[in-house]
This record gives structure tokens, sequence and C-alpha cells, in this order.
């Protein structure tokens, strides 16, 4: 059924809706598993994956002191709303911006430059600027982090420790910005240009295909490029995939590469399903405890990525086992006996089964 509007969080026409509203009232934050009727169900999920896509995109402008992110964010609203001067840390307060680009409400935040280290040697002024941009970093959905192409013309160990703070830990959308182009001799451009992208390649390998985007805020060159890239960087981080592709996916995966072996044991994905988006995290049950073969799960990921067209998108796989009792639960001695006959490293899981830490794992 189409929407005729929204209010308030409910949805406004179409058949069904007074049904809707009377048994899940606030349906929009209510969890999935709490819906029991699959008629409800499929009505009411695809209806809060859209609101949230229509939703407001929190866009942090990341980078090191004097990276022109405040000259990138005036350029961006076409308006001088932010300072910008020549001296570093210019910018010591996060500052939100509304916009609209393509009719999508975009909110813009231009955060303190990241020196080296969240817990700066200083002020107390810089040291708090600095824990803000980490908040800012969680608040967000996409991060656009900026790189000073007339200083170093490459990346720095610093700029891809932020990259892999946004992308691996915080799970955000990352693109590159490498700001300042029009600074950088025009003979010179091909070879910098090559290198970082072999850098990004290189560093950055657990967000293929991150976009890098060659900007020069003050002539207003590929901006435009840039902002495409965020809206299909942030489609792509609200993306779901149904389970049945994602099994007929894995079993021609493991008809042309074989689990191997590990502990004397041929390991075997059974299942897998996509559990949540934003960034899209998967569970997939295994046949042994631990953990599988460090490369064959990042093959198994940068083919999913491929397949389903989730370039320079984080994604989050959880491994589980169906050879093991569900953590938490309470055993009697003869089903512990029986659990360790079957092998060490059942008899390890049973050891840490009343573990605080291997719940929450596992929750």
């Amino acid at each position: 059924d189409a929407l005729s509007g929204t209010q308030g969080g409910e949805v406004v026409g179409g058949e069904g809706d007074g049904a809707i509203k009377q048994e899940y009232p606030g349906w929009v934050n209510i969890r999935q598993r709490k819906i029991r009727k699959k008629d409800i169900r499929d009505y009411v999920l695809p209806m809060r994956r859209q609101m949230l896509f229509d939703d407001v995109i929190h866009m942090a402008i990341i980078g090191t002191p004097n990276a022109g992110k405040s000259t990138l964010v005036n350029a961006l609203i076409q308006e001088e709303r932010v300072v910008v001067d020549r001296t570093p840390g210019t910018t010591t307060d996060a500052i939100g911006v509304e916009w609209n680009y393509k009719e999508h409400p975009i909110r813009l935040i231009d955060t303190a430059g990241v020196n080296k280290g969240w817990r700066f040697k200083g002020t107390d002024l810089r040291q708090q600027a600095n824990m803000q941009t980490l908040k800012n970093i969680r608040k967000s959905q996409v991060c656009v982090l900026c790189i000073d192409a007339s200083k170093i013309g490459d990346l720095s160990h610093h700029e891809l420790t932020l990259g892999n703070l946004i992308a691996s830990r915080e799970g955000r959308a990352l693109a590159i910005a490498v700001t300042k182009w029009d600074l950088i001799d025009p003979a010179l451009q091909p070879e910098i240009r090559e290198k970082i992208l072999n850098k990004v390649a290189e560093k950055l390998s657990q967000v293929k295909g991150c976009p890098v985007v060659f900007v020069s805020a003050s002539c207003g060159h590929n901006l435009g490029t840039l902002m495409n890239k965020v809206m299909v960087l942030y489609r792509r981080w609200n993306s779901r995939i149904p389970t049945s592709k994602l099994n007929s996916w894995l079993r021609e995966f493991m008809a042309h590469w074989p689990p191997p072996w590990k502990h004397g044991t041929k390991c075997s994905v059974k299942y897998i399903t996509q559990v949540k988006a934003r960034p899209p995290t998967f569970v997939m049950w295994t046949n042994l405890f631990g953990k599988f073969p460090a490369n064959y799960m990042r093959q198994l990921v940068n083919m999913m990525r491929d397949e389903f067209n989730l370039q320079g998108t984080p994604i989050r796989l959880v491994l589980r086992t169906t050879a093991m009792p569900p953590p938490g639960q309470k055993l009697s001695k003869s089903d512990v006996l029986r659990w360790k006959r079957m092998g060490p490293k059942q008899a390890e899981a049973i050891g840490q089964l009343n573990s605080k830490k291997l719940r929450r794992k596992y929750d």
C-alpha cells in the first residue's frame, strides 16, 4: 500500500493502517521480534527503512587542522557560514548547518581538526575539541575525511588511523576528499593521484572501494561528484539483502572456494543472514567454535561486497556455531560430559559457557 503522507511517526493513508496504529502505535521504534504477525511485519519494516532513508543525513567533515574543512562546508552551501582562516585550529567547536541536496535534507557538521591522539597534551580547549569531534563521528552517518594535498601529497599515518576509526570501529560510511587540489602543479597531479589511490586501497582494505574525490573548494571543482558519492554511500549503508539471495550466493561461493581445515576439522558454513543495517551486519553459523581463518573471512567479505554492490561500506560479520549450546544455558552434568567428549573446542566452550564476556559477544 502506498503512503499518502506521514505524521508524527505514524503512517497516514492506505488500507490497514488503522489496525497497525491500534496494535503497534510506536512501530517506528519497536523491535522486529516484537511484531509477531508476518503481514504486519512485511508492511512495517519496508516503511520503516524508507523513513530512515528519507530522514536527515548527518554528514561530518573530519580531518587534521587546516585541512580545508570549513572552506569545503562554505563551498557546498554556497554561503560564508563558518569562519575560514589560514591559522590551524581556528575551528574549536562543532558547527551544524542545515542544507538540502537534490531535495534530500542534510546536516553538515564542521568539526575541529583532530591532532595526533585524542588526548592532546596542551590546553583543555584543544582536548575538549578533539573529544567533541569523536562524539560527532559517532552521531553521524557519513563522514568525509579531508586530506590536504598541498602539504604532503600523500596520506599520513594519522589520517589512515582516522579512516580506520570511522569505518572499522564506529561503522560509518567513509568518503575521502583530497582538498586544495588546485594548488598542486598539474605536472605532478597524476603521480600524486596514483600514490594516494594505491595507499587507500592498501591501508583501508576493510572499506574496499572507498570513494576518493580530488576537490577544490575555492574553485568549486568536483563538489557535485563528492555529494553524489556521499548519497550512493548512504544508500548502500542502509541496504538490506534478502536471506535467500545471501544463502544462494554462499552455496556458489563455497562450491568455488571450499572452506579450509582448522585444528583437524574441516570448516563449514551452514547459514548466513543479515540482522541489521547501518552498517550492514551479518550473522554466519558455522560448525566450529572459534574464528575461521582470517584470510578466508577476508575473501568472503570482499566477494560479498562485490556481489551485492557494497563498495565503500563497512561490513560486520558475526560468527556463531551450531555445534555448541546457547551461551548462558544451564546444563546438567551429563550434558556437560557429552559436549566435552565432542572435542577440545567444545570443552573450551563449556568452560566459558557462563562467562559474561561470552554472553555479550553472542547477544
